[in-house]
């Protein structure tokens, strides 16, 4: 009995170690694939031309990557550069090992262009279907669009794809063509990193939505990854082929030292970097002070610089004035200089550019000797110049009005949405998260930065 005791303790302890696949058991998970590329470059409906991996338009980062899977981000490291996306705090560093240059994007300004350029492409792709053209001649159809924002549509039946396993591979199907092929390793993944394992395929991986979450809910870390996609008139088909497993305790987002911070807006970089370092300190102003200004003016009779501190006050803040600064502003309504601003940025005379330059006239006829904080005058003036598209004077206004104040809330906002309007999603997003951190419960907020992060 002792003898078939030990033996089935023996059997059990092989089928445990061996038989069964290995689970790791870690909060990090260091995965190591090579990585090739083929392209297909699409010249017409009809032709299509092969490139290889190492040539023009599919001259990408090949060989080795490593893929180090945490709980709440993921790095892909290679030869050229380092990525990694940090959920935990919402943005995306890319490290050029060659320039010595970094990034950093903030994942929200990512998720908003994928959605606004997603709905772009959407409505392109239908303009070229209602004028019998092939939509994915020229990667507009709606599976390409989908599978490269990986965004659904709902519009594509979930009866398009399959799933067909053979030889211990499992071929993910779209209509006839296979789209991506799935080699297992004999490696759980553990199951706290199923959802970094979903993001890595997201954000690295051009990989239809459907098709990724069955690969995410397989019980193994693949040994191959293979799937093609196609980019710019170019069918593409990648393969990450699996070559070591390790655990990591390696966490660090530090940039290396002697790396230069990179800005897409360099127009801003001082405006950026001061206002994301910005604490409320002996140059700020808040109510109390603002109404100190405002009262001396009124009391030596002049109404127009008793006024734009009031304004300006709510511009940095957004909030609702005390019944002082309230009485303070009605009172000082009827002089002629303010009316003249208040007709300059009354928006019911405004209907054609012609009307924003006679605006601008009335704002400028103002002697800018005379008024006391002038840079609340050029806001206006940016916001008139921005709403006919002069975009380069509005930004130069904005800009120097941060300079005398770098406080105010309104002004970061302002100029977030010139640079959204142009799809530059990262500046934006940095320009409003100064502008929340200044003054979180700021109305024009709600409007903006909280609308587009839902």
């Amino acid at each position: 009995m002792k003898k078939l005791t030990k033996l089935v303790f023996v059997i059990i302890l092989f089928i445990f170690s061996v038989i069964l696949p290995s689970v790791l058991e870690a909060s990090q998970v260091k995965m190591i694939f090579h990585k090739t590329t083929e392209c297909q470059k699409i010249e017409s409906e009809t032709q299509i031309e092969k490139i290889h991996s190492t040539q023009g338009d599919c001259d990408e980062a090949e060989g080795g990557i490593e893929v180090t899977l945490g709980l709440d981000f993921f790095i892909v490291d290679n030869a050229k550069a380092t990525n990694i996306y940090d959920f935990g705090g919402k943005k995306i560093q890319s490290f050029d090992k060659e320039k010595m240059e970094y990034s950093e994007t903030s994942l929200y300004a990512i998720v908003a262009f994928h959605s606004a350029e997603f709905e772009n492409r959407k409505m392109l792709g239908q303009a070229l279907l209602e004028t019998g053209s092939d939509p994915s001649a020229v990667s507009l159809d709606l599976y390409t669009i989908e599978t490269e924002f990986g965004i659904e549509s709902g519009e594509i039946s979930n009866n398009e794809f399959r799933t067909r396993k053979k030889k211990g591979k499992t071929d993910h199907k779209y209509g006839k063509s296979i789209v991506a092929q799935i080699e297992s390793s004999s490696k759980v993944l553990p199951k706290d990193l199923k959802d970094t394992f979903d993001k890595f395929l997201l954000y690295y991986c051009s990989i239809h939505p459907v098709v990724r979450r069955k690969i995410r809910d397989a019980k193994y870390i693949p040994e191959t990854i293979r799937y093609n996609f196609n980019e710019m008139n170019m069918n593409k088909t990648v393969s990450l082929e699996l070559k070591k497993i390790a655990i990591s305790d390696d966490k660090s987002f530090n940039a290396p030292e002697g790396y230069k911070k990179l800005i897409s807006a360099p127009e801003l970089e001082n405006i950026l970097q001061e206002g994301l370092l910005c604490e409320k300190g002996e140059n700020y102003l808040d109510e109390e002070d603002y109404i100190e200004i405002s009262k001396k003016a009124y009391n030596n009779n002049d109404f127009l610089n008793a006024i734009i501190p009031l304004m300006e006050y709510f511009l940095q803040e957004g909030l609702n004035m005390s019944e002082e600064g309230i009485n303070l502003f009605k009172a000082s309504q009827m002089d002629e200089r303010v009316m003249i601003l208040m007709q300059g940025l009354s928006t019911e005379n405004i209907n054609s550019e012609k009307d924003v330059e006679s605006a601008l006239e009335l704002i400028e006829s103002l002697n800018r000797d005379q008024i006391d904080r002038v840079h609340v005058i050029d806001i206006f003036r940016a916001n008139l110049y921005n709403s006919i598209g002069k975009d380069q004077m509005a930004i130069k206004l904005f800009s120097s009005v941060l300079k005398e104040n770098p406080y105010l809330t309104g002004v970061y906002i302002d100029l977030g949405a010139i640079y959204i309007a142009s799809y530059n999603m990262d500046i934006t997003w940095d320009l409003w998260s100064i502008a929340k951190k200044i003054s979180p419960t700021h109305p024009l907020l709600r409007l903006k930065y909280y609308s587009l992060k839902k």
